[in-house]
């Protein structure tokens, strides 16, 4: 009777270590889940943190490493752009000009342009539009008004960004058909340049863009209808005026 109630006791004492091991094993387990999903989570935690933290300019034209950026844009897929130069306005659109627009995540700079070009930044949807003006005497009295040429965008394709060629994007814009004619008749060939060269020059590329082929001809040969060579300025702002008409030609 003895023996039996020995191997009882034993038995009982054996059963109750196994169980009480396993429920230790269970503490231990539980433990080392929630300590692991607190891992996890903070893991979570810093990388949004990381992500949601400012994304400072970095070394490019206009801007040096660490200043702040005009603007910050944030694609639906969380990618983010900044735009980092010189800041001319800001309303509804930003002007800028001399500029980069970089990638937060790889510091390349994805557009950048230079100090004579001024530009207007729009967001449109998930689209990141740059529009590229230009001055043109198109008002009256030949007074000069900021006129869009061409635009570029930027937008994100399984998250990759899709950038795209700056092609012309002409505003539209009306010029008095009189003083388009007797702005032509009172051209001279061999006069040289005078003082007001400049609104000549582009006023001669307005109604190229406006497609006066006579305005054309002496644009595209102006050295040789005035008898006179450019140089300096005159020579950049004639240079320019050709190019621009060429290029929008181009895509018509």
């Amino acid at each position: 009777m003895k023996t039996i109630n020995i191997l009882f006791l034993i038995s009982c004492i054996t059963i109750s270590c196994h169980s009480n091991q396993t429920e230790k094993e269970k503490k231990t387990d539980l433990v080392n889940t929630q300590l692991i999903t607190k891992k996890d989570s903070l893991k979570g935690i810093n990388k949004k943190n990381k992500n949601s933290s400012q994304c400072l300019c970095f070394d490019g034209i206009g801007s040096k490493k660490g200043n702040e950026p005009i603007h910050t844009f944030e694609f639906t897929n969380g990618k983010k752009i900044i735009v980092c130069g010189y800041l001319e306005t800001e309303s509804e659109d930003i002007t800028i000009s001399e500029f980069n627009i970089f990638d937060c995540e790889t510091e390349k700079p994805l557009v950048e342009y230079g100090a004579t070009r001024i530009c207007k930044i729009v967001k449109k949807k998930d689209t990141l539009q740059i529009n590229e003006y230009t001055n043109l005497p198109i008002l009256k009295n030949f007074e000069w008004k900021l006129v869009k040429i061409g635009k570029q965008t930027i937008t994100t394709k399984n998250n990759q960004f899709i950038i795209s060629k700056i092609v012309p994007d002409l505003e539209k814009f009306q010029i008095d058909e009189v003083v388009a004619e007797k702005f032509l008749k009172n051209l001279k060939k061999g006069q040289g340049f005078g003082e007001n060269w400049e609104t000549e020059i582009c006023f001669l590329e307005v109604l190229s863009l406006k497609g006066n082929e006579k305005a054309w001809n002496i644009l595209k040969n102006y050295e040789t209808f005035i008898g006179q060579e450019t140089d300096g300025a005159i020579a950049e702002t004639w240079k320019d005026a050709v190019s621009l008409v060429e290029w929008v030609k181009k895509y018509k």
